[in-house]
């Protein structure tokens, strides 16, 4: 036997060759699946925004066809990790540089940090971080939101110029169904063409609709189905473009109004989620008594029930539902409600439905869950406010902002 021979029959030598071999066969493994996760995030990132419906189908074929490929990257990614602890329970090292590897992959795979985020977008929420060292969440909200509407250019889009767009694409009366990816793109492309129209130098139209379905997408629809629903479609928008708040408002309760002018808990409860998940999506809805919803439900119709029975309607607020707009008067007197019909109390006697005017007078005392939204407005305007008073470092008379 010459030296160099190995005796295959030492103490030990079977283990060894045993444990080379599992090794080997992890690392192969191991490449394979880096080898298709980066061939998968090189077909990510290839895709480019729509230019218009055709395209989005086109694009979102090729989403579904790429989330067709992650279950299978799944499995391997579990099946190494297994592979990993078996071999350390057997005392087989695994080098270092395996061991990292490895622990990237599943890095991503349990925390999902593959993502669908448009790169502006993910800019854009890593420099809202900044405003976290402000103090009052109302405010540190308003001020997240703010940049999020400046980044989308809603800012310059007029509430009329929205519902009229709403109106034309034929999503009147339509907020229980859902709206897919290509009709949204149809209706915020021609949002953006009227705000580029009068503001041709500060629109990015693609950048825009890339940015505003990005943000759509992540408040109403994380799971990616690539749909939500009409209501929250029209809530999104509503909440981030121009115009007076009590408008806002007055269109807000018209979305969830039934023909006799009212809205129920139900109903109320669906608006409001909605509304919420804005703060959710910013990362600040802790600070507006979560998630849930019921608190301010609660609130808003047991206010409305403690007023009706004061006899306090607080005033002559509009009471119009959106399909009573334009109507002749003797139409306009079908559609109003009965006073009984109106105060239909349960057991309690609490209302059973509220109408515009209850959830104008519960909205004007800045509830906590909606606070955040009167604090945008107030800071929109602040940003225009010319103070006469005199900056003691950079001497600017008059000051305009924030002083």
């Amino acid at each position: 036997m010459s030296d160099t021979t190995v005796p295959k029959y030492l103490p030990g030598y079977t283990q060894l060759s045993g444990g080379n071999l599992r090794v080997r066969t992890f690392t192969t493994s191991l490449d394979e699946l880096a080898g298709r996760v980066q061939a998968a995030e090189a077909a990510r990132s290839s895709w480019r925004g729509p230019g218009d419906a055709r395209d989005a189908r086109a694009q979102l074929d090729a989403v579904s066809r790429a989330r067709a490929q992650l279950p299978p990257l799944r499995r391997l990614a579990d099946e190494l990790h297994a592979q990993a602890q078996q071999l350390a329970r057997d005392k087989i090292q695994l080098p270092d540089h395996l061991l990292a590897r490895l622990d990237d992959l599943n890095t991503s795979h349990e925390l999902e940090t593959t993502h669908w985020d448009h790169p502006k977008m993910i800019e854009l929420m890593n420099s809202l971080a900044d405003l976290n060292e402000v103090r009052f969440s109302a405010y540190r909200t308003a001020l997240k939101l703010r940049t999020v509407q400046k980044a989308l250019c809603m800012h310059m889009l007029q509430l009329p110029a929205a519902l009229e767009a709403f109106d034309s694409h034929g999503l009147r009366a339509q907020n229980d169904r859902l709206i897919d990816i290509p009709d949204m793109i149809t209706v915020l492309t021609s949002l953006y063409e009227v705000i580029a129209a009068e503001n041709p130098s500060l629109v990015n139209v693609p950048l825009c609709l890339d940015l505003s379905i990005n943000w759509l997408l992540n408040v109403y629809d994380s799971q990616r189905t690539g749909q939500i629903r009409v209501l929250s479609f029209k809530v999104g928008l509503v909440l981030l473009c121009k115009g007076h708040l009590e408008e806002k408002y007055r269109y807000l309760f018209r979305l969830i109004a039934d023909p006799s002018c009212r809205a129920d808990q139900r109903k109320l409860g669906l608006l409001l989620h909605d509304c919420i998940q804005v703060p959710r999506q910013l990362g600040e809805v802790a600070a507006f008594g979560g998630s849930n919803i019921e608190p301010s439900v609660r609130s808003c119709f047991e206010q409305a029930s403690a007023a009706t029975k004061e006899g306090n309607k607080g005033g002559t607020l509009d009471r119009k539902v959106e399909n009573t707009v334009n109507l002749p008067e003797k139409d306009k007197e079908k559609e109003e409600p009965s006073k009984d019909k109106t105060l239909e109390r349960d057991a309690d006697g609490q209302l059973q439905f509220i109408e515009a005017f209850h959830f104008l007078q519960w909205l004007q005392k800045e509830p906590q869950s909606m606070v955040w939204l009167p604090v945008l407005h107030r800071l929109a305007a602040a940003e225009t406010a010319k103070h006469q008073a005199k900056c003691n470092i950079c001497k600017e008379y008059p000051i305009i902002g924030f002083r």
